[in-house]
């Protein structure tokens, strides 16, 4: 139960450091007068996709090596940096409901606080699952591979 805890904690830290990746990529981006072509857009959405769940993974991965193996540890950081921009976009279009919420209990300013802290918790949750589920799996084939 401990270790479950510790690895809900782990993800969510990874998932904050995603979310705020996002966040400030977008408004960059948003922010920046360039004119983007065709090629640089498509360039510039997969870096967007991909870098801060890459960060997040790697930071995962250095503070999952003391209480796994390596191996273990690589798997659960590749599974949240592939899998993360797909829960991130599952957790943007639930957000709406979290900030609704809070916008009707704290008033029309809270409304993107609501929202952004919906995405940080949807996606922890859902990369919680994933990765408590990549480390089981990837448990049980170092257990099979041992006894052959």
């Amino acid at each position: 139960m401990r270790d479950k805890l510790w690895l809900f904690i782990v993800v969510g830290k990874a998932a904050l450091v995603t979310a705020l990746g996002y966040i400030a990529l977008v408004l960059g981006v948003l922010g920046s007068k360039t004119v983007v072509t065709h090629g640089e857009e498509e360039i510039l959405g997969a870096t967007m996709a991909f870098l801060p769940a890459g960060i997040a993974a790697w930071w995962l991965f250095r503070k999952l090596q003391p209480y796994c193996t390596r191996r273990e540890a690589r798997a659960v950081a590749i599974a949240f940096a592939v899998l993360a921009p797909v829960s991130f976009g599952i957790a943007m279009l639930l957000a709406e409901i979290s900030g609704g919420y809070a916008e009707l209990l704290l008033g029309s300013p809270f409304y993107l606080v609501g929202a952004v802290v919906g995405i940080v918790v949807i996606a922890t949750i859902v990369n919680f699952v994933l990765c408590l589920l990549t480390l089981r799996i990837t448990r049980q084939i170092v257990k099979l591979e041992s006894t052959h």
